[in-house]
């Protein structure tokens, strides 16, 4: 018996994952349940049928909190969007969510959701049994298909993970699908006398094995579990499955049902979640079309990276070209590259692919669509459509701004902070400076005048590089006297730390206010001789001007009227 206790400890559960990581490395899930996305016509019509299928006589039963639209895009779902199912409100999906979770208002049942739930423990070695279901929510419409296929995808998430695996608290789903050809153990609505078949099970399982937290997870079926309580979640899920792809042989032009539903088992505590991904529900005869990233990636950036339209044929057999046209909010020739309007696929070959390159056009955008429609012919020889969609995100050059130089004091026991500026780019991010630290800024003291380097990557492999020259510069102190005899000692006029300025500017004056010596570029090298004649000077006292073009001491710029820095000196020979 599973105790009151516990059922508070699961709600409390939900809620710590409502509230916790707000701020992640993707984007949250958002879901509407608002008009349009509040009616069984406009979700299936809308977003989820695909091409080659028409669909009527829709009906929704559960609480209207229990189904809505999702968009899922730069989360770690990998579904952009489509219909998300929930045993509870779909809301609680959000992390961002700060309203009040409600619970559903539900009599619905389906005894079939019962029947598949119970034959899961059997085919697992279990002997647990699901007592009962609750808040169901169910889709269900008619269709009819323009191919002898028809396929859709989906993804499985629930909070019974991982705790309640192998019990009797084992939330259930099933796509019960029922018309000609088709007979199965499940119920079907009057017109389809020969029962339905559950087509949501774990792919290429024999027998038919449905999809619960017992069937797939971190044991059983581990390569299809995606544990969600380790990471910044991106939505309040503790775990999910991979994308499936549900499938099932149909007749072209013939009438279907199907019955898309969802429940808690055994009690009402932690929500599931059937999500079905937009315009997937698809029955193409003559060109299966896919879409995705290159190299893995979650997200398509404007000049960073690619993606591709994957085309796929029912045969082998000649030629096969196919006739597309681009769609969407985004401008072929400025948002990404020129393409072309067909491929043909060579005889033998199943399957092509078209890669499509973003632009990176500096221009803050909102996310931009690349929509691919594929025209074929359907089984009554009318032309008819399939679509694949990409989203192009803009990619915010990265960038940083150093100073090109800085001035700093060692004897003052000064140190500089150097300050990268990093803006832009994709994480993850990586700075290197010279002295091998890491970190967004740099701490410097250095014992004589050099130069800081700084180079930064970033998950584009975007590289750029930066310089900053740091000068070791004190202020300059007067001298009184120099002896310029020839005895290796105080023999050259070298004011202290004058030697730490490049280039400054001297001006040497007798006491008549003669000009005796003059260098624009002094090298701490004058040893009192007439800068003209080159005649040693008498001794007595000197008069200097200084300019050390200084950029750290803020010195006067040297004149008659005003002096930089100066001074007298004796000269004694």
């Amino acid at each position: 018996m599973k105790f009151n206790t516990l059922q508070v400890e699961k709600k409390s559960l939900i809620l710590f994952f409502l509230f916790w990581f707000c701020h992640n490395f993707y984007s949250q899930i958002q879901v509407d349940n608002s008009a349009p996305f509040n009616t069984a016509v406009s979700l299936v019509d809308n977003i989820l049928l695909g091409g080659g299928v028409s669909s009527a006589n829709h009906s929704f039963m559960g609480d209207a909190i229990q189904i809505g639209f999702f968009n899922a895009l730069n989360t770690n779902l990998n579904m952009d969007s489509g219909i998300v199912m929930s045993t509870g409100d779909i809301n609680a999906l959000d992390p961002n969510f700060s309203g009040f979770i409600n619970m559903p208002v539900n009599n619905v049942s389906d005894p079939d959701l019962l029947n598949v739930a119970n034959s899961v423990p059997g085919l697992i070695g279990q002997s647990f049994s699901v007592s009962g279901i609750f808040d169901v929510a169910l889709l269900e419409f008619d269709f009819i298909p323009n191919s002898d296929s028809l396929t859709f995808n989906y993804i499985f998430g629930s909070n019974e993970y991982l705790t309640w695996v192998n019990s009797q608290y084992n939330d259930v789903f099933g796509f019960f699908i029922s018309g000609p050809g088709i007979t199965g153990p499940y119920s079907a609505p009057v017109g389809f006398p020969n029962g339905s078949i559950n087509i949501a099970t774990v792919p290429n399982s024999s027998p038919p094995l449905p999809i619960t937290i017992s069937s797939i997870n971190n044991v059983i079926n581990s390569n299809y579990y995606i544990n969600n309580t380790n990471v910044f979640q991106t939505l309040s899920c503790n775990g999910f499955t991979q994308k499936f792809q549900a499938n099932v042989v149909v007749q072209c032009g013939e009438t279907y049902h199907i019955r898309l539903a969802i429940a808690d088992g055994s009690d009402t505590s932690l929500d599931s979640w059937v999500f079905l991904e937009a315009g997937s529900f698809s029955s193409n005869g003559s060109i299966e079309l896919s879409s995705g990233i290159a190299n893995s990636d979650t997200i398509l950036y404007e000049g960073c990276n690619s993606a591709f339209f994957n085309f796929e044929r029912p045969d082998t057999i000649g030629d096969f070209t196919v006739h597309f046209d681009f769609l969407g909010t985004a401008t072929m020739g400025i948002d990404y590259d020129y393409m072309p309007d067909s491929l043909t696929i060579p005889s033998g070959q199943l399957r092509d692919t078209l890669f499509i390159n973003p632009i990176l056009d500096s221009m803050l955008e909102a996310t931009e669509t690349v929509i691919l429609t594929v025209f074929y012919e359907k089984c009554s020889g009318q032309l008819d459509t399939s679509r694949a969609t990409l989203y192009i995100s803009d990619y915010t050059p990265l960038n940083v701004s150093i100073p090109d130089s800085l001035n700093f004091c060692n004897q003052l026991g000064e140190v500089i902070t150097i300050n990268s500026n990093l803006s832009g780019g994709l994480d993850p991010v990586t700075i290197n400076w010279s002295d091998g630290s890491g970190l967004e800024s740099v701490e410097v003291s250095l014992d004589s005048t050099d130069f800081i380097f700084i180079n930064v990557t970033d998950g584009c492999n975007k590289e750029i590089f930066d310089s900053c020259k740091v000068w070791v510069q004190c202020p300059i102190e007067n001298i009184n006297i120099f002896t310029p005899n020839n005895d290796g000692i105080n023999d050259l006029f070298v004011p202290i730390n004058l030697n730490q300025y490049p280039n400054p500017h001297l001006l040497i004056f007798n006491r008549w206010g003669e000009l005796v010596y003059e260098n624009s570029n002094y090298q701490n090298d004058w040893s009192g001789t007439h800068y003209k004649s080159g005649e040693e000077l008498k001794e007595g006292i000197y008069y200097y001007l200084i300019d050390p073009k200084s950029t750290k001491y803020d010195y006067e710029k040297i004149s008659l009227e005003k002096n930089g820095i100066s001074g007298k000196v004796q000269l004694i020979r």
